[in-house]
Formats: C-alpha cells, sequence, structure tokens
C-alpha cells in the first residue's frame, strides 16, 4: 500500500511539473510573439514615417524643378545670365546673337543649371517643414542630377536622410522626379535657327523659323525692343493653357535675344506671333 501510495504521489508531482513546464513554455513563446509583434509594429511605424520624409522630398523636388523650368525659360537656360543681356522686366536675357554668334548654352550647361537652383530651392523647401514628432537627419545637403530629353526633364536628386523614431531608423538617399517638357526639343530648334541666322546676320530668317517651329510644334513670339528681337518658344498647348484676369499667360519654354545692325525693327511691328493652324 504505502509503495502505491508513492506511486500515486509521483504521478501527482509529473503532472504538476509537466503543467507549469507548458504554463511557462506558453508564457515564453507567447511573449516572444507580442515581443516580435512589438518589434514589426516599430519597424512599420518607422517606415510609414519615412514614407511621409519621401512624399515630402518628392513634392519639394517637383515644386523646385517647375519653378527652376519657369525661371530658366525667360533667361535663355541660365540662373545667372552671362554678359551681354538685355534687362527686360526682371529677367536678364542672354544676346545669343550680335553680329556674330556669341556664347549659347549647350544641353548640359542648361543642366548644370537646372541642377543649381534645384538643389538651392530644395535646400530652402527642407527648411519650411513643419517641426516632426520623429527625428529627421540630412547627412549632406542636395546634390541634384538633370537629363534634359525632347519631351520630358529628370532629375534625381541625392540627399543622405535618417528617420529615427525611438531606437528604430530607416535610411533614405534618392528622390526623382520626371516632367514633361519641351525644353530639348526647343533646344534643338535653337541651334538650327541660329545655324541659318549664321547666313543670314543682317536679318531675321523667318521662313526657317516658322517652319522649324511648326515642325517640331511649337510657337514662337518676337518682340522688338530698339535694334534687339526677343524671341520666345512656346508649346503649343501652352498659348492658351493658363489665363490671368480674362488673358492669357503664356508660359515659354525658352526665351533668348538677337540684336541686329539695324537703328530701328522696321517691318517686324510691335509684336509677331504664329501658330499651327
Amino acid at each position: 500500500m504505502p509503495k502505491k501510495g508513492q506511486v500515486t504521489v509521483f504521478i501527482i508531482l509529473g503532472i504538476v511539473i509537466l503543467s507549469v513546464g507548458g504554463l511557462l513554455l506558453y508564457l515564453v513563446q507567447n511573449t516572444q510573439k507580442e515581443k516580435l509583434r512589438f518589434e514589426q509594429a516599430k519597424v512599420t511605424l518607422v517606415e510609414s514615417k519615412a514614407q511621409a520624409v519621401q512624399s515630402l522630398m518628392e513634392n519639394c523636388l517637383l515644386e523646385a524643378t517647375e519653378r527652376a523650368l519657369l525661371f530658366i525659360s525667360r533667361q535663355g537656360g541660365y540662373v545667372t545670365t552671362p554678359e551681354p543681356y538685355l534687362e527686360f522686366s526682371i529677367f536678364k536675357i542672354p544676346y545669343y546673337f550680335d553680329e556674330k554668334k556669341l556664347s549659347v548654352p549647350d544641353k548640359g550647361v542648361i543642366e548644370r543649371q537646372l541642377a543649381q537652383y534645384i538643389e538651392e530651392d530644395v535646400n530652402l523647401c527642407i527648411q519650411q517643414w513643419p517641426p516632426s514628432p520623429w527625428n529627421i537627419t540630412l547627412e549632406e545637403n542636395p546634390s541634384a542630377q538633370v537629363t534634359i530629353s525632347p519631351a520630358t526633364v529628370f532629375v534625381l536628386l541625392y540627399v543622405p536622410t535618417t528617420v529615427t523614431v525611438g531606437d528604430s531608423r530607416v535610411g533614405l538617399d534618392r528622390f526623382q522626379v520626371k516632367i514633361p517638357s519641351t525644353l530639348g526639343t526647343a533646344l534643338e530648334v535653337r541651334d538650327s535657327f541660329l545655324a541659318e541666322q549664321e547666313k543670314y546676320p543682317d536679318m531675321v530668317p523667318l521662313s526657317e523659323l516658322i517652319q522649324l517651329t511648326e515642325k517640331n510644334k511649337l510657337a514662337v513670339d518676337l518682340q522688338n525692343v530698339e535694334s534687339t528681337v526677343i524671341y520666345q518658344l512656346f508649346e503649343l498647348s501652352e498659348l492658351s493653357e493658363e489665363k490671368l484676369s480674362g488673358e492669357t499667360i503664356k508660359k515659354p519654354v525658352l526665351t533668348f535675344a538677337i540684336r541686329y545692325p539695324w537703328q530701328e525693327t522696321e517691318g517686324l511691328g510691335e509684336e509677331w506671333e504664329w501658330e499651327e493652324e
């Protein structure tokens, strides 16, 4: 009988030990799952904040690129226009031709000018971000690379950025935008036109200019300023796209000036415009 009692006690103890062990194993596994869920939640949280920073940066980049294109379009592709130039309103329009072809910015120069404007503008935009409850660290100043194609302008911005939430962090470094723009086409038209201008330095090669613009689905506006003619190239769709106070506001793709050896621009009138019919 005593032996039977001892066996019963051992069985009960075994059951208790197994139950306690099972409970401990459940608690450990449950704790590990909770910890894993917590870590995953932290990662999801910091990733969502990183996506918010990505959107902020890309919005800055988009607006900076649009402003850069608008500005350089009125200054012959320059942010800082070299001499000689014509001061017209608040802009400095470069002379591309004055009895002979002058310094004309090629596509590479204009890409670098755009990059310079974008870098400075993005930096200002970042400084205006609202206060954030999480930590955003920019390791370097913005660095932009611009590529002009016939129908688009592509910008790649490099800004090493770290987003920290608690003890979790995510790194971002590259941001990009692609904007529809016929700047590349306008530069090709400009180069072909200046080649014709060199053949006839004392006159405006009108027929060639009209053929070039119509062939490339552009429009051109000519305006007289004494012995200077200001040339502005437009996308045809831009001619009636924006209006202010009932008047059409034109957004040029490219603006430049040519000085002719005339006292007055007789025969040109005050302003000429062509557009595809």
